[in-house]
């Protein structure tokens, strides 16, 4: 692999990195949304048979 080759490459993964960075903080934050939809969605339920 030729020198250019091989930053080209790096180039590449750092910017697939940058894209999966941004996808995971993304989840995270869906991730902690729907923690608060299933928190607030047991405080209305009298019991887990209450829909």
């Amino acid at each position: 692999m030729e020198k250019q080759e091989f930053e080209e490459l790096l180039n590449l993964l750092r910017e697939m990195n940058t894209h999966l960075e941004n996808i995971d903080f993304r989840l995270d934050k869906i991730d902690s949304k729907l923690e608060k939809i299933k928190g607030e969605t047991k405080k209305k339920r009298g019991s887990m048979f209450d829909l």
